[in-house]
């Protein structure tokens, strides 16, 4: 308690010295779940923007005479409260040249509002963890801007990969439950572009050994998933093991939006043959009924296509910070 009260009275004294310059402040309200179901997005989140901040504010080559203020409203994890929050940042001073607004996902309808409404105030919209291309719409988003990769790079990847081992019949699975997913759709594109022939697509979560005997009928040999989270990787590998399709024969190419596991497949949580019947009866289809043995057997060889959120090598960025 006395850590972070100290904490915050160093914030207070460093806030009043900075504000006794004869810098020109420029504000940026921030709307972050801080608290509810997706703080923990925040907590990753708001120390990077102040780290930012402080970098911005100690250089003198970037932004001169000015300084960078944050306004933050907690969205409390809510979609409707993000768009409360963005009316206060625009009607409550200080005036606001810019607006930073994070949720757990891009499927998240609170964020993506603001990023289209922001626009009619030509306010800046920033974020760090929009990905689907649709954000790269300037028509719908001209004064958007982001840190984050777009997914239909992932997509660039993907083509070069099955160029590079001249693998030219793939099939595509999208684990989505509101159909194909945006980048799913844009990368069938680019495998006709390509010549690539695709075998067989499919966008499903369930009855997925029904998705593997398709497969295995039509001969499909390299395929590729789309994964909104990696904690459905093992679903789909424990099919694969069941049916048998799984290297050498097979190859699974995952692409995964938010994957931040790499070693997905030692923390799986296996499922509960002591659950009661009404669970049964709804899961028994899709049950996970492999060990961590066999899942991890089916995941080797497996090849796995994501961003990259932190360098591993040398090389200094724009920032001039590692």
């Amino acid at each position: 308690m006395h850590i972070i009260s100290s904490g915050l009275l160093i914030l207070v004294i460093l806030n009043t010295l900075r504000a006794s310059d004869d810098t020109v402040p420029i504000h940026i309200g921030c709307m972050l779940p801080i608290t509810g179901r997706h703080s923990f997005w925040a907590a990753g989140i708001f120390p990077a923007i102040e780290l930012a901040r402080r970098h911005v504010n100690n250089r003198s080559d970037i932004l001169s005479g000015y300084r960078l203020e944050f306004e933050v409203n907690d969205t409390k994890s809510q979609e409707g409260i993000v768009m409360q929050s963005f009316i206060e940042q625009i009607h409550n001073g200080p005036k606001k040249l810019a607006t930073l607004c994070e949720e757990d996902s891009d499927d998240s309808a609170g964020c993506r509002v603001v990023f289209e409404v922001g626009a009619y105030w030509n306010l800046v919209q920033i974020s760090s963890m929009a990905s689907t291309e649709d954000f790269s719409d300037r028509e719908r988003f001209p004064n958007f801007f982001r840190t984050r990769t777009s997914l239909p790079i992932l997509n660039q990847v993907t083509v070069a990969l099955l160029k590079f081992f001249n693998w030219q019949r793939v099939s595509l699975l999208d684990i989505d439950k509101e159909g194909f997913h945006p980048s799913a759709e844009l990368l069938l594109e680019d495998f006709e572009d390509e010549n690539i022939t695709i075998v067989y697509a499919e966008a499903l979560t369930s009855q997925l050994s029904a998705y593997m005997g398709r497969l295995q009928a039509l001969n499909g040999r390299i395929n590729i998933v789309f994964f909104d989270s990696a904690s459905d990787k093992p679903q789909v590998f424990c099919e694969a093991y069941k049916a048998g399709a799984i290297a050498p024969k097979y190859i699974w190419i995952t692409i995964t939006e938010h994957s931040t596991n790499v070693k997905w497949w030692e923390n799986v949580t296996l499922h509960d043959s002591d659950e009661n019947e009404e669970s049964e009866e709804e899961d028994d289809e899709d049950a996970l009924s492999c060990t961590l043995e066999e899942i991890a057997m089916a995941a080797e060889g497996s090849l796995s296509i994501d961003s990259q959120l932190l360098r591993t090598d040398s090389v200094l960025p724009v920032s001039g910070q590692m």
